[in-house]
C-alpha cells in the first residue's frame, strides 16, 4: 500500500507540472481559449437566434480568430523576453544558493557552528541539530567515491538501499518549499505573474531532482533511483557521458577529497562556492582562488538582504521539525 501512495504521489506530481506548463506557459494558449469560447457561443447564438443574430456571432467569431491567429503570430507570452531572463538568472541563483546553504549547514552541521543558531536552541531548550545521514555518507566513501560499507556502523543508512544519495519526493518537496519562499517575491518584483511563478519553479525543482538522482547515487555505485522514491534515474541516464555529467561529477568527488569535506558545496548548481571562495580543486581538494572579485560577494549579501527574514524563518522550521537520527553502535 505504501509503494502504491509512493507511485500515485509520483505521477501525480509529474502530472501536475505538465498542466501547469501547459496552461501557462505554451505560446499563444491566451488566444486559443479566447477563441474557443467565442466559437462555443456563437454556437448558442446560432442554436436560438431570437438572442442576437448569426451574422453577428460570425463578426464577433472572426474578430475572436484574428485576434488569436495575431496573438500566436506575436508569441503571446505570459512575460517579456528580458523579465524571462533576468527572472531565470534569479531563480538559478536563488537555486544555487538554497543547495549551499542546506549542504553546508544542514547536511554538514555548519548551522550548529552558528551562534545566533545556539542562542535559538537555548532559547526553547533544543538538541543540538544531528542532520539527515549525510556526515555518514561521508564516513564510509573512499577517495575513488566508491563505499566502504560495514553493516550495523552506519545505523542510518542500512535501511536505504542508496545510503543517503539520493533526493527521494519528501525532500523535492522541502527544496521547493525553500526555494519557492524565496523566488517568488523575487520573481514578483521582476513582474512575473503567480500563473508563471508556480509551473516554471516546479519544473526547475523536478529538473534538479531528475539530475540528482541520475548522478549522484550513480558515482558512489549505487543503484538508480526508481519513481516510487523519488525523480527517477532513467529519464537523465543517457546524459552520464555528457560534458555537463563529467564536470558536476569531479565537481563533487573535489568536495569529498577536501579536508574535512569543506568545498565544492553546489552538486547541481555551482555558483555560490565560487563567489564565497570554497572552490576546491577536484582532484587533490586543495582551494582554489576566488574566480570572482572579493566586492562581489558583499554586493550578493546586500541584493540577497530582503529575502533574509524568509531563510531564517526556513532555517527555523528546518531546525525545529527534522527527525533526530539513531546513535551507531559503539565499536
Amino acid at each position: 500500500l505504501r509503494l502504491l501512495c509512493r507511485r500515485c504521489f509520483a505521477l501525480l506530481v509529474v502530472g501536475l507540472t505538465y498542466r501547469l506548463a501547459s496552461d501557462f506557459v505554451v505560446p499563444g494558449a491566451v488566444g486559443r481559449l479566447s477563441a474557443t469560447r467565442t466559437i462555443a457561443q456563437t454556437d448558442r447564438l446560432n442554436a436560438n437566434p431570437g438572442r442576437g443574430s448569426s451574422a453577428t456571432a460570425v463578426r464577433a467569431f472572426d474578430g475572436a480568430a484574428w485576434e488569436s491567429s495575431s496573438s500566436s503570430s506575436a508569441l503571446d507570452l505570459p512575460i517579456g523576453m528580458a523579465e524571462a531572463v533576468l527572472g531565470l538568472a534569479a531563480l538559478y541563483a536563488i537555486m544555487s544558493m538554497a543547495e549551499y546553504v542546506y549542504h553546508r549547514y544542514f547536511q554538514h552541521l555548519g548551522l550548529n557552528k552558528v551562534g545566533a543558531v545556539r542562542t535559538v536552541r537555548k532559547t526553547f531548550k533544543l538538541n543540538t541539530f544531528q542532520g539527515d545521514g549525510h556526515v555518514e555518507h561521508h564516513r564510509e566513501t573512499l577517495d575513488d567515491m566508491t563505499l566502504d560499507v560495514e553493516p550495523g556502523r552506519e545505523l542510518v543508512l542500512d535501511n536505504d538501499p542508496f545510503r543517503g544519495t539520493s533526493f527521494p519526493w519528501h525532500g523535492s518537496l522541502k527544496m521547493f518549499t525553500g526555494v519557492f519562499l524565496l523566488a517568488f517575491p523575487t520573481l514578483t518584483f521582476l513582474g512575473w505573474s503567480a500563473q508563471v511563478i508556480v509551473p516554471v519553479v516546479v519544473s526547475a525543482m523536478l529538473f534538479h531532482a531528475l539530475l540528482w538522482n541520475a548522478l549522484h547515487p550513480h558515482m558512489h555505485g549505487l543503484p538508480d533511483v526508481p519513481l516510487e522514491v523519488g525523480a527517477p534515474s532513467w529519464v537523465l541516464k543517457g546524459f552520464r557521458d555528457s560534458a555537463l555529467f563529467n564536470f558536476l561529477r569531479e565537481n563533487h568527488a573535489g568536495h569529498h577529497r577536501a579536508v574535512g569535506s569543506h568545498g565544492n558545496y553546489n552538486v547541481c548548481c555551482p555558483g555560490v562556492d565560487q563567489i564565497v571562495g570554497t572552490n576546491v580543486d577536484p582532484v587533490t581538494g586543495v582551494p582554489q582562488p576566488k574566480p570572482v572579485p572579493d566586492w562581489v560577494a558583499p554586493l550578493c549579501l546586500l541584493a540577497i538582504t530582503p529575502l533574509m527574514p524568509a531563510m531564517a524563518l526556513l532555517c527555523l522550521v528546518v531546525l525545529v521539525t527534522y527527525p533526530p537520527l539513531p546513535k551507531a553502535t559503539a565499536k
